[in-house]
């Protein structure tokens, strides 16, 4: 073999080693340069499921701000938690929860009273009838009357805080019991809620929006469905 030869294949060889090595970096490169995009498309979907099956706060008010697009990530889900429309059928004998009173009485052991006030009285507004978690998802009275003088709002807030009690007795709430009470007595008067992680403060509309949305399917009239993917 010639020298020439010799220092054309070393020379073609150092090429090939040199090409190979250089594509290699370079799709070691993509792929780093990749990770960031996949993660941030597996943090969507995952965003996207909230805490579990339900819809958790911080995912809501994502949702909630971009007025129910989903482009950027899968439907978020709705209707996870049983509302006060069903809760207030439910068998106390099977649910016992369901007969604990809402406010205190001195008849009432106060480790079963989720709530504080007295807000919902009966029709002729006696002090002293006190209702059930039952009661307030009907929105009746002791005697099986609807609530009345009753603001509407603070009425619904009322009853998806009651079904919410009931549902996180069950485990089937992406909120905790003292956070539930928390929305209670922080918004019943049309006062505010920090939630969770912090962020903007609900006021009682928003509370009822994403409760009318997690326990009863209902969406925001606000949103844009023809935004959606």
């Amino acid at each position: 073999m010639s020298e020439k030869f010799e220092k054309d294949a070393l020379n073609s060889s150092l090429v090939s080693a040199a090409s190979t090595g250089i594509a290699r970096r370079k799709l070691i490169r993509a792929g780093l340069a990749a990770a960031p995009v996949m993660l941030a498309l597996k943090s969507q979907s995952a965003l996207a499921g909230g805490n579990g099956e339900h819809l958790n706060c911080s995912v809501w008010a994502s949702l909630s701000a971009a007025k129910g697009c989903t482009k950027s990530h899968a439907p978020a889900p709705k209707n996870t938690c049983d509302g006060y429309d069903k809760w207030k059928d439910k068998d106390t004998k099977v649910f016992p929860k369901c007969g604990y009173k809402f406010h205190n009485d001195s008849n009432s052991n106060t480790q079963k009273v989720p709530f504080d006030g007295k807000e919902f009285r009966d029709t002729n507004g006696n002090s002293y009838t006190y209702h059930d978690l039952k009661m307030v998802c009907a929105g009746v009275d002791s005697k099986g009357k609807a609530f009345t003088g009753v603001n509407y709002e603070k009425q619904l807030l009322a009853k998806h805080c009651a079904a919410m009690v009931l549902n996180c007795a069950v485990g089937n709430s992406p909120l905790t019991e003292s956070q539930v009470r928390s929305i209670w007595s922080s918004c019943k008067d049309n006062g505010t809620w920090t939630p969770p992680g912090g962020g903007a403060a609900w006021t009682r509309a928003q509370c009822n929006d994403y409760f009318n949305y997690i326990c009863l399917g209902t969406e925001p009239a606000g949103w844009k469905l023809d935004c959606r993917a």
